[in-house]
């Protein structure tokens, strides 16, 4: 083989479909603050700023990601969806008559009061050719012919990959030249923390924890709104259960839920019970313990635990209850040596209220 094409088949296998580097949710948040931080100096110096572009895959989060930035740090939030735009003047605008002039009336979308905002173009390379060459002036100069930007105010893109896979308008050098680009790709971790904070059910934070190469045929927006369909299904109708999985995330997904559900790994108790149960031997110690069955260990599932009650503390912290609980969590005699340890390596690294005094414990000590 030339080296020609080895550099040809290592770029056909290993080169992401979608631009920039690829990136966990919390990665793409830190940067998007930056690159916020650095727009902010641009716009006071009257240098052109630059907007963070996600391309992902669909379901992935990439407008949730945006949304909640805006909300948690209390932003304006203007949302445009490119591909709904069929004539120019639905982007700049239409005509109208002032002082015997013909002038262009800015779109009813548009933001006009100055102040800390987000505008987010969604699903940028959706749209058809001729609003993308339109877009092209408001991303470098925040400015079309009839409206501009107003001050404090930022472009933010989502884009799906360019890979064939998607119906989608190729965008040109010129236009992601203008662009920051970075592919955001799940963190089964970093979902289940926002799964929490947002009232998903526990089975469903449980399984893709455990079963995420399983459940890696359907998307996590699918995911979630399977798992709120599930919520509100009668306990053990597998039957229904079946078919509103097989409806929303597919059947290879639909069919790895259900072998999870029947192997009773839905039952393990969750991370919320295990720190603040007031009688862990008697609530807790019995289900923890169908964890070994026949000298087995479901390692898999126990380590999808102990990810799940990571994200908790990292989340909340400890108390001195919750670290008691944890320490028999820890001890128990089934418990791996190689998962405590790194459970416990992942403790002290987490800066979470609790961790350095639960880590002093002479009996945490004794484990390491």
């Amino acid at each position: 083989m030339s080296y020609v094409v080895y550099q040809m088949s290592y770029v056909k296998k290993y080169a992401m479909p979608n631009f920039g580097p690829s990136l966990k949710p919390s990665q793409v948040r830190r940067l998007l603050e930056h690159q916020w931080e650095v727009n902010v100096l641009a716009e006071k110096s009257g240098s052109p700023q630059i907007p963070l572009c996600i391309w992902g895959e669909h379901g992935v989060g990439k407008t949730q990601l945006v949304e909640d930035f805006a909300r948690e740090k209390g932003y304006e939030f203007c949302y445009l969806a490119p591909a709904q735009l069929d004539e120019m003047g639905d982007l700049l605008g239409l005509p109208a008559l002032e002082n015997d002039h013909t002038v262009l009336r800015p779109p009813a979308w548009a933001p006009s009061n100055p102040g800390l905002g987000i505008l987010l173009i969604d699903d940028l390379n959706r749209a058809d050719d001729r609003i993308l060459r339109g877009l092209m002036q408001l991303l470098q100069r925040r400015a079309l012919l009839s409206w501009q930007l107003p001050a404090g105010w930022q472009i933010v893109c989502t884009a799906n990959p360019d890979n064939g896979d998607y119906s989608v308008t190729p965008l040109d050098e010129a236009m992601l030249s203008r662009l920051l680009n970075v592919n955001l790709r799940f963190d089964p971790q970093e979902w289940a923390q926002w799964a929490r904070k947002n009232g998903v059910h526990p089975t469903g934070i449980q399984f893709l924890l455990s079963r995420s190469k399983e459940a890696s045929s359907a998307n996590p927006r699918a995911w979630t709104q399977f798992f709120a369909a599930y919520a509100q299904a009668p306990a053990g109708d597998m039957d229904l259960i079946l078919h509103l999985a097989i409806g929303i995330v597919g059947e290879k997904a639909a069919a790895a839920f259900i072998q999870f559900l029947r192997s009773r790994d839905d039952q393990v108790p969750n991370p919320e019970a295990i720190l603040n149960s007031t009688a862990f031997a008697a609530e807790i110690l019995p289900a923890l313990r169908a964890l070994q069955q026949d000298g087995v260990i479901k390692v898999d599932v126990l380590a999808a635990l102990q990810q799940n009650l990571l994200s908790l503390v990292e989340e909340k912290g400890l108390n001195l209850h919750q670290s008691e609980n944890l320490i028999d969590f820890l001890t128990l005699n089934f418990y791996p040596a190689d998962l405590r340890f790194k459970l416990l390596r992942q403790l002290a690294a987490s800066k979470a209220p609790g961790v350095k005094d639960f880590l002093q414990n002479p009996l945490v000590l004794d484990l390491l």
